[in-house]
This record gives structure tokens, sequence and C-alpha cells, in this order.
């Protein structure tokens, strides 16, 4: 007899044997870091299991967590991991459909499976994000130059070290806490001064080393290592899209100035899709378009990556 049940963490030995099965090259360490994440989740549970007689035969990751938005308590889910034995396949939706009943729910999929695109089209999933926009430093440096009446911007590493010394609300410090142990994820707080009046906006990225293993990559990086700019960063959050949109220019080039920036990925939903037109900017599309299902509407800049598969893997 098949059986829909939500998967705690306990659950996590007897899952192991299906997600060996699925792909026996990733360890169990990646599996753990995936599945036990740390910060708050009200609902407790961290998945849907679906059980054939005791044994677990398909299963589907929710990386799960709370905030306010426009008053209302939202749950954000993060949907990964779908894993079904080839015989149970036709039930694979009753792994989803439980989300489906929490309300102010918001569900995402950020790598989506080609074969499943007709399936969340039909449930009613908007585009979050088909295009990244890829900043390159030395032509915003160059942009920068011919800048006038810029905005002047005070930047600042934030960690849970310092954040009590700072004048930052107390979501930020909980966001902050909830990625101390993801020593990837770093925040930085720009205060920007223009024309006497003063604006906060807060960023968060995935920031990591780019180390290329062929040599080919090896020798195109060789310029810029020699720079010291050795680093990938990606945003997965910030604290205002109007703020990030109306001075882009200044706070990239102090981020740039203050870190090892090699790159900047940003998705087009953080500026709610307003199309950056500068000369520094390229406008890529993603390998896999990422999808939303929200019940209640809500600005695309709201949904955040902090809180999913992007941190937990370090993607």
């Amino acid at each position: 007899m098949l059986t829909i049940r939500p998967y705690y963490t306990e659950d996590h030995t007897k899952l192991l044997p299906l997600l060996k099965n699925f792909d026996p090259a990733i360890t169990d360490t990646i599996w753990q870091k995936l599945l036990d994440y740390k910060w708050e989740n009200k609902l407790g549970y961290r998945g849907m299991l679906l059980e054939n007689e005791g044994s677990i035969v398909g299963f589907l990751s929710y990386i799960l967590y709370q905030k306010e938005v426009k008053s209302l308590e939202t749950t954000f889910c993060n949907i990964s991991t779908w894993i079904v034995n080839p015989e149970f396949r036709s039930k694979s939706l009753q792994l989803l459909s439980p989300l489906f009943k929490i309300k102010n729910i918001v569900i995402l999929n950020l790598s989506p499976h080609e074969n499943t695109l007709s399936v969340f089209n039909a449930l009613r999933f908007d585009m979050l994000s088909e295009y990244e926009y890829l900043i390159n430093p030395y032509k915003l440096k160059l942009s920068f130059l011919f800048i006038k009446n810029k905005a002047s911007v005070n930047y600042q590493s934030l960690n849970e070290q310092n954040i009590n010394k700072c004048d930052i609300d107390d979501k930020t410090k909980q966001l902050i806490k909830d990625h101390s142990q993801y020593k990837n994820i770093q925040f930085y707080r720009f205060i920007i001064s223009k024309n006497g009046n003063e604006n906060t906006l807060i960023l968060a990225f995935n920031q990591k080393e780019i180390k290329p293993e062929v040599t080919r990559d090896k020798v195109k990086e060789l310029p810029y290592k020699l720079l010291n700019r050795i680093d990938k960063l990606e945003l997965l959050y910030s604290s205002s899209a109007d703020f990030l949109i109306q001075y882009f220019i200044e706070v990239m080039h102090s981020l740039i100035f203050n870190t090892k920036a090699r790159s900047i990925n940003i998705s087009e939903h953080f500026t709610n899709k307003t199309n950056l037109n500068v000369d520094y900017v390229a406008k890529n599309k993603k390998d896999r378009s990422w999808f939303f299902y929200s019940e209640n509407e809500i600005e695309l800049a709201e949904i955040n990556l902090l809180y999913t598969e992007k941190v937990l893997l370090n993607f």
C-alpha cells in the first residue's frame, strides 16, 4: 500500500538507500548538508516521503523558512531532490501537493528538469527569472570615471561578531546569524549619501574562489589572478530593489573596490526585471530558468535565495 507522509530529520538513515540509488557519486555528507539545514522552520518537517509497504520509494525535499510579507507570515519553500522510483512515478505529484495546503505559501523551483516544465505550467507556476546580469569589473571601473553627481558610499562587511555594534534592524541580524555557519555567504552594508539624503542597502552574496581545472581555463584566469581578482559573487539577497537600481554603479563599484570580485552575477528578479541598459553589464540567459508559485501577490525582489539549495550546496 502506498502512503505519503512528512520527512523529518530522524528519517535520514531510512532515506539514504533511495538517495544512493539515485546518484551513488553524491556523498552522505552532501546529502546531509542539503537536508539538515539549521535555521528555524516552524513546520518542523523537511519534505515528503512516498512509501510502499514500509520502504521509501519517493522523496521531495522542502527547504523551508518563514518571513513576513505585507503583514502576512509567508512560508517560502525551495523544492529540491525530487526522486521517485520508475514504477511509482505516476504518483510523483502527491509529493508536491501538500505544499498547496499551506497558507500564504511561496514555492521556488531553481533547478527544474525539462521533463517537468509542463507540470509546473499546469500548476500555474510563474517565471521568476530567465536571465541574469553579469558585471565586468574593469568595464564598470571605466564607466564610473565618467559618472557625474555620484553618490558617496560607505562600505562595511557584516558578520555575527560585529552586528551588535552596527545600527541594523533585528531582521537583518537574524539573517546573518542564520547563515554564520555558511562561510561562502557574505553580507555587506552600503550607506549611500547623495544630495543630503542617506539610505542603507544590505546585500548578501554567495562568494567563492574561481578554481579552473583545465589548462585552457587556468591560462585564461591567470591575468585576473595576478590582479587578485579571484572570486565569483552571486547575489542572494537585497534589502531594497529601488536602492539597488538607483545606486547600482556606485554600490557595485564599492563592492569591487573592497573585494576580490572577478565577476558579479545578479538574477534579473532582484531588480524586478528592470532592464539595466549599461555597457558594463551583460544580460545572459540562464541554463535553467527559475519558477515560483504564490497564492498572494508578491514583488519578485521579495524572493531571496538565502534559504535555498544555493546556500546549502554552494552552487
